[in-house]
């Protein structure tokens, strides 16, 4: 529905439309004067009576920053149709108060990136988005610090998957001391049937490793399997360090839980469901029974024999504090 259309309907009514945000409200009080009545915002909103509502929203957004932007009707509708709606809101959101001057650049740098890499303009705005967020973390430094060379890569799919797997080595580095104390708290889940085995991960880097082979998100559970929702890796006992299943289990609460349990991209492959073995089935199954159970009752008992320790410790020492 154009803006003409949606204004007509509230022709004789006392309804007020608006349309725009923060300092770039466009009010229309009747079909008789909206065009007046935008008219004293800016010159540009001639043009939107054959615009839809969302164009209208968007040009309001862009126009606020700086008048310049409302002057070229042109060039505004030239980046809605190669960005889409979305993806104008998407730079908007991105790069702010510069949102409209940056349109230019990205134009012609995303369009390098589908001439030359085959790169669509949707993803490539996406990746590009996830690239600079990657960057700046790694880097600890804002994008406009960083050199124009590295924020606009030649090869925009290469430098993205790069700063990830360096965001993730990084991530990997924050976790070290706690992965140890897991595994060392757990140990006793590893166990193998001699033919199946489950193995703990003993870094973040093996949780990533994990999620990069088998095409599933395990590799952004770390901070998740410190704190008691492990992960166990569930492989063949002849190659225990290829990825093959993985188990998810809750320690957390009084009563352990099994939380999930995927193969490669959780079951979903070449567009056809897949299905989990019953073999592997059926060694979770025995595992959780004669394995996970008494060590979780072992573990829990020996957290609370531990925490009534210290509380005897505290009762003492504030004994000592009071006499």
């Amino acid at each position: 529905m154009t803006l003409r259309e949606t204004i007509e309907q509230y022709k004789g009514t006392d309804k007020t439309l608006c349309i725009g945000s923060q300092s770039a409200y466009f009010y229309i009080r009747t079909a008789e004067n909206w065009e007046a009545e935008a008219e004293k915002y800016t010159e540009g909103y001639r043009l939107a009576k054959s615009w839809t509502i969302d164009e209208v929203k968007l040009w309001a957004e862009m126009w606020y920053q700086e008048e310049a932007a409302a002057g070229d009707e042109k060039k505004f509708k030239d980046y809605v149709d190669f960005f889409g709606l979305g993806g104008m809101y998407d730079i908007l959101e991105q790069w702010e108060e510069c949102a409209y001057y940056v349109c230019a650049e990205l134009k012609s740098y995303l369009g390098r990136q589908q001439r030359k890499h085959g790169i669509s303009i949707s993803y490539g705005l996406q990746m590009l988005f996830d690239y600079h967020d990657a960057l700046c973390e790694v880097t600890d430094l804002p994008l406009s610090e960083i050199s124009p060379a590295q924020a606009w890569p030649g090869n925009l799919r290469e430098a993205h998957d790069a700063i990830m797997k360096a965001k993730k080595l990084q991530e990997a580095d924050k976790f070290h001391d706690k992965f140890d104390k897991t595994a060392r708290k757990w140990a006793a889940l590893e166990w193998s049937d001699g033919e199946i085995c489950a193995v703990l991960p003993k870094t973040n880097l093996d949780l990533v490793n994990e999620g990069d082979t088998l095409n599933h998100c395990v590799g952004r559970y770390g901070a998740d399997h410190v704190a008691g929702k492990l992960i166990i890796f569930i492989r063949h006992a002849r190659r225990p360090e290829r990825s093959w299943f993985t188990l998810n289990i809750n320690t957390t609460k009084d009563k352990w839980s099994e939380v999930q349990l995927h193969g490669y991209g959780n079951e979903w492959a070449h567009d056809k469901r897949l299905h989990i073995p019953k073999k592997v089935r059926d060694f979770c199954d025995k595992w959780e029974r004669e394995v996970l159970t008494p060590v979780f009752k072992k573990v829990k008992a020996a957290e609370e024999l531990a925490k009534k320790q210290d509380e005897k410790t505290d009762k003492k020492k504030k004994a000592r504090k009071t006499a």
